[in-house]
């Protein structure tokens, strides 16, 4: 095999990589999108009677004090704080596909965000991977790692110059 050929394999691997890096972020992205609609589906609803329902549902004794209390609370939730959680998950939805879509884009910019934010949830995540011992928080800690150590090393997939986009994505 020739030395270029071998050169282009190890950038296709590489590329591979990013792809699906893209691909995380915009279904992180739509995720969050979904979930937001969902919280703001709460707005004029009664959250402790849902609450209450969720826990019959799962079987749990609704007359225990602490199911009592935690009904109770869910009740006190208002418009204001759904919203308010709505707006936050909106945020996250545009900086997650702003990513996918700079990645996508080779600039460098895109890079350093989606290390700086990716970066940012891992000692959340690791506290969680480590209290909870969850198969899926060990799994979203593990690519999330991944994916900083990728970007952070492979710089030369990014520029700062405009960059022709490839429609074999």
């Amino acid at each position: 095999m020739s030395e270029d050929r071998l050169r282009r394999l190890k950038e296709l691997k590489k590329e591979k990589f990013l792809k699906f890096i893209i691909l995380y972020k915009m279904l992180a992205g739509l995720s969050q999108f979904m979930l937001a609609l969902w919280v703001l589906s709460f707005i004029d609803d009664d959250i402790g009677e849902w609450a209450n329902d969720l826990a019959l549902k799962l079987g749990l004794d609704t007359e225990a004090s602490h199911i009592m209390y935690l009904v109770d609370k869910a009740g006190e939730v208002s418009d204001t704080a759904v919203v308010g959680v709505a707006a936050m998950l909106f945020m996250f939805t545009m900086i997650a596909f702003i990513e996918a879509w700079g990645l996508h884009l080779r600039r460098r910019w895109a890079e350093w965000l989606t290390v700086g934010v990716t970066a940012s949830f891992i000692p959340l995540e690791l506290y969680d991977a480590i209290t909870r011992m969850s198969k899926g928080m060990v799994i979203i800690l593990i690519i999330n790692c991944s994916i900083v150590y990728y970007l952070a090393r492979h710089k030369e997939l990014f520029s700062n110059k405009p960059h022709i986009v490839n429609d074999d994505f």
